[in-house]
């Protein structure tokens, strides 16, 4: 068994790398150490287990008479076995085999909920790393300016005023640097812990992965779990319905009385209780399933198609930007204020609009990718 779930697994983890997929080290280590993932994994061995032992047969039964009073030698031994009708142990089996399948597509979802759940962190990490990238930039500048605006108070070209406005800006500069680090420090906890704090994960990139396919077709594994659960409940109904069947007993007989006879015994049991309630008990079980499943399944299908909406949404937003533009309005704005253009408070409203129009634009790019990751995960191209 154990070698079938590694093969399985392999199978899976074969699939989506063959699909390139992104940051393949947080998806190895949430592999090995993502509890979710594991808790998934073990079910289904565990679930086998659970359907095994309920086909075992029934404990022998000894029965065992001495006669009194009477003639100390008279006695009589029974050593019978109970077994339930043929056909409830073979509709058992298969319903087994279905519940594996099932057991092991519920794993292929747990994992695809944890990736997906790490890559939004992942995006979330990039896009910190390009703040803090131009958190840092911008204090500088503003230490720099603030440290102009002194030297020209003491030249009289400003006063007091506009001396303290350049260094509530250089605070605010460094505030801002701050608190991206410790954002991300939190992020990168969350990532760790998403690993179960077995290994130490990491993303320092300042790009998002490229090249991810487009999915031409959605997630089908929703419909394949609903389909598989479908032919459990039809078979656990045969299972139910073979409890209404005669169980039988076989087993040998010995009796003595002055002489020794020994003999087969046979017997059966009519199930006229046991089985009462049995079969509405597996509907009644199977409509809730049913219902959990197309619940999530229509949860799944929304969060998608609101992901692929997204994604249309910020191409349409981001291709109105433009990075380079940014990129050079910024070596302007050092060019200028160094050649003595615009003077140094002109300098910081500038660099504050900079900053601000620069943050957006980054953060619309980070929910375009956020987006496009989550679908990518679940595309079955």
């Amino acid at each position: 068994m154990k070698h079938i779930l590694l093969t399985v697994f392999s199978l899976v983890a074969a699939s989506l790398f063959a699909k390139e997929m992104p940051f393949k080290e947080i998806v190895v280590a949430l592999d090995n150490y993502n509890p979710q993932i594991q808790i998934a994994r073990a079910k289904i061995e565990s679930n086998q287990i659970s359907m095994r032992t309920e086909r075992n047969l029934d404990d022998p039964s000894v029965e065992y008479l001495l006669m009194s009073p009477g003639n100390a030698n008279d006695m009589e031994l029974v050593v019978s076995q109970e077994f339930a009708f043929p056909t409830k142990y073979a509709r058992m089996k298969k319903a087994e085999k279905l519940a594996y399948k099932r057991d092991s597509l519920e794993y292929e979802l747990t994992r695809k909920e944890v990736i997906a759940s790490a890559y939004e962190i992942c995006a979330e990490i990039i896009y910190l790393n390009q703040i803090l990238e131009m958190d840092s930039i911008r204090y500088e500048m503003s230490r720099v300016n603030y440290e102009k605006l002194k030297r020209g108070m003491e030249e009289g070209k400003y006063n007091i005023l506009e001396v303290n406005e350049g260094q509530i800006g250089m605070i605010t500069a460094f505030s801002n640097y701050s608190e991206t680090r410790r954002s991300l420090s939190e992020n990168t906890l969350q990532l760790n812990a998403l690993a179960g704090n077995n290994t130490t994960l990491k993303i320092n990139d300042r790009e998002y992965p490229q090249n991810l396919k487009d999915c031409s077709r959605k997630s089908t594994i929703m419909e394949e779990l609903i389909a598989v659960e479908a032919e459990i409940n039809a078979q656990q109904m045969k299972v139910a319905k073979a409890e209404s069947h005669p169980s039988l007993s076989a087993g040998y007989k010995m009796v003595k009385s002055g002489e020794t006879a020994h003999g087969f015994v046979v017997g059966s049991s009519i199930p006229i209780f046991s089985a009462r309630g049995k079969k509405q008990l597996v509907q009644a079980e199977s409509t809730v399933s049913n219902l959990e499943l197309s619940q999530r399944a229509a949860e799944l299908e929304v969060s998608l198609n609101n992901e692929l909406n997204r994604v249309e949404e910020y191409v349409k937003l981001t291709s109105m930007y433009d990075k380079d533009m940014f990129d050079q309005t910024l070596q302007l704005l050092k060019k200028t204020v160094d050649g003595g253009r615009i003077t140094e408070i002109e300098y910081t409203t500038v660099l504050d609009s900079w900053y601000d129009n620069n943050k957006t634009y980054l953060e619309q790019v980070k929910e375009f990718n956020k987006s496009l990751l989550k679908v990518f995960v679940y595309c079955e191209d």
